[in-house]
């Protein structure tokens, strides 16, 4: 999911400059959201391969001090997606902090590869309603969440 992307309180603090210049950087460069960076909560990530940085940050994004972030999902992002429902998942993740942020560290494979995945949509779903969605081949997979909520994901395409 962020294989290709910084956090940018890492850039800020290797670069030693405050935080408020990344802000500055996305408006001052008309940075694309979803493209040139992502925002979650108070969490801003650069995209390695954006074009658009100004040259004292491109200059830090491939430094070895930055957090390989490739197994790590915003902990915010995280619990949205799953309507908050943890208690059936907490021995599926280890929430952790990278730079004072939080994110969630996915340790069961299948939860796993429906999260790194960029081709599928997650949502969740009144559990009732699985079994239809299974018949109709509509999901590709589904993980209980609650005794009336169900995380489903089915691939863009």
């Amino acid at each position: 999911m962020l294989k290709d992307f910084v956090l940018g309180i890492e850039i800020a603090e290797l670069g030693n400059m405050a935080v408020a210049n990344i802000s500055m950087a996305i408006q001052e460069r008309n940075l694309v959201e979803g493209e040139d960076y992502l925002k979650f909560g108070g969490i801003t990530l650069f995209s390695k391969k954006t074009p658009n940085l100004p040259r004292n940050l491109e200059n830090l994004l491939y430094r070895k001090e930055l957090t390989d972030l490739s197994s790590y999902v915003p902990y915010s992002h995280f619990v949205e997606t799953v309507n908050g429902k943890l208690s059936r998942l907490k021995d599926k993740f280890t929430k952790v902090q990278i730079s004072g942020k939080q994110f969630v560290q996915i340790t069961d494979s299948e939860l796993y590869s429906v999260f790194m995945s960029n081709d599928l949509i997650r949502c969740v779903v009144p559990a009732n309603d699985v079994k239809e969605l299974v018949e109709d081949e509509l999901i590709e997979g589904s993980m209980t969440l609650s005794n009336s909520e169900t995380l489903v994901w089915y691939s863009r395409f």
